[in-house]
């Protein structure tokens, strides 16, 4: 029985995958031999992993892109090794990285929630100068394409030295970069999610404005139905361009090391929560697994007297995501939750937190060192700030200090995480890395040209 079990279900399979090569449209694939191109003895520039291709786009000067970065950093394996529902003693995390084209863009939860204004003008403000709200809100507008959302005309008024005569306004979001934004429905309870944080005070919100506080339709970077990631929306289209070359499962395999800098001493991370609840109404749901993301999310602060930005995040899918669970069981109490009889399932097991009080402050805690897991979101091994900071590795250029010629830009540098997600902040950095290194390049053609014009008059 069991043998012919086996026979019928690869016969199953093999009958779909016949099927979906037979009517399914062709995959696009990338030109032939387009990463075997041979080695020059030069590159103008070198880029480890994404960058970000924005540097090629008016240039016809020579660059390399190389997928696994420019070190070769040795790595100590660690067992995977957790108990079946919750974390012990002897878990040890299981970190995904991008090691691909396009970075972890490719593998990531591609949700789109840039974080608060106090997050960059606070990173201003403790010594990475340039790196305020208003300095990168062009970066953050130049790199995606909103048009598809209900935010697109989105903008605030401002004021400058009084040469508005009328009201000025300036766009929050943008319409013409390469990363397509879509704000995804999820099932029917998304209509119940965002009314039952309207009965608890929360207004619908563009979590990728000035203030993303309240209930937000979650916002993702997908094009055609499909994950628009850095390699597949702002690498792939410019793979023909002759100034570029891409190689693949290349290292730099020997950096003397110069400066001893604090590399890894400020990692932070967020963490993630999965909370279930059970519903009585007969809802059909089914549909949420033909689409990409989930039911929308609240971003709340927790405490009124902090005001860096959102403290918390609730991620609805079939289960909510959160922090803060005080603030999640205020919803149990809506019309909307009681009308499709939501209840929370616990998640204590014997063994781990059974014996604690249930919904004491005390279980809580339990849970949290048993359940609580990474939401991956790792930043700040490389801190950007002052040259004068000694917690600092690359200054607000992304120049590593103490070496020439090497800079840092990805979700590394950042001081602190945002109130949100790394996915459009680490993209945000590339574009920013990219104009520095045009303007920088610029301003040293402008000086040599500068010298010649004047060696040419004095001779």
């Amino acid at each position: 029985m069991f043998f012919a079990e086996v026979i019928v279900r690869n016969s199953a399979i093999a009958s779909l995958v016949y099927f979906l090569a037979m009517f399914l449209p062709e995959r696009r694939v990338d030109p032939p031999g387009i990463y075997e191109k041979p080695f020059k003895e030069m590159y103008d520039y070198i880029v480890g992993k994404f960058l970000n291709l924005a540097i090629f786009s008016q240039d016809s000067k020579p660059y390399k892109l190389s997928q696994n970065g420019l070190l070769k950093i040795k790595v100590k394996k660690l067992k995977f090794r957790i108990a079946k529902f919750v974390v012990t003693s002897t878990y040890m995390a299981y970190i995904p990285q991008g090691k691909v084209l396009g970075g972890s863009s490719s593998i990531n939860a591609q949700v789109i929630v840039r974080g608060s204004r106090n997050n960059y003008d606070q990173w201003e403000h403790e010594g990475a100068v340039g790196w305020g709200y208003d300095d990168v809100l062009p970066f953050f507008r130049k790199l995606e394409n909103a048009t598809d959302t209900s935010y697109r005309d989105s903008s605030r008024q401002f004021s400058f030295n009084n040469i508005c005569e009328f009201k000025c306004f300036i766009a929050l979001r943008g319409l013409h970069g390469p990363i397509v934004i879509k704000e995804i429905t999820g099932s029917i309870l998304q209509s119940f999610h965002q009314t039952a944080a309207m009965e608890i005070g929360f207004s619908t919100v563009d979590c990728n404005s000035d203030d993303p506080i309240g209930f937000c339709k979650n916002q993702m970077n997908v094009k055609d139905g499909k994950r628009c990631s850095t390699s597949t929306c702002y690498l792939r289209p410019v793979l023909d361009r002759r100034n570029l070359q891409v190689s693949l499962r290349s290292r730099v395999t020997k950096i003397p090391l110069k400066v001893d800098l604090p590399v890894g001493q400020n990692l932070y991370d967020h963490l993630r929560f999965a909370v279930q609840y059970n519903i009585t109404a007969p809802l059909n749901i089914n549909r949420f697994f033909s689409r990409n993301g989930g039911e929308g999310l609240i971003l709340q602060n927790v405490n009124p007297l902090y005001t860096g930005g959102p403290q918390i995040e609730l991620l609805f899918t079939n289960n909510a995501y959160e922090e803060g669970i005080r603030f999640m069981r205020l919803l149990e109490q809506t019309e909307a939750w009681k009308s499709i009889g939501a209840t929370l399932v616990r998640h204590d097991v014997p063994g781990h937190c059974s014996e604690q009080i249930y919904d004491s402050d005390n279980y809580w805690r339990c849970i949290g060192r048993h359940f609580l897991s990474t939401a991956y979101h790792f930043v700040g091994t490389c801190k950007m700030g002052s040259v004068n900071d000694p917690s600092v590795v690359v200054d607000s250029r992304l120049r590593v200090i103490g070496i020439k010629n090497l800079r840092v830009a990805d979700a590394s540098v950042m001081r602190y995480l945002p109130s949100g997600h790394t996915n459009a902040p680490a993209m945000m950095i590339g574009e920013k890395a990219a104009d520095m290194i045009r303007r920088d390049r610029t301003h040293r053609y402008n000086i040599l040209t500068r010298i010649d014009s004047i060696k040419y008059f004095m001779d």
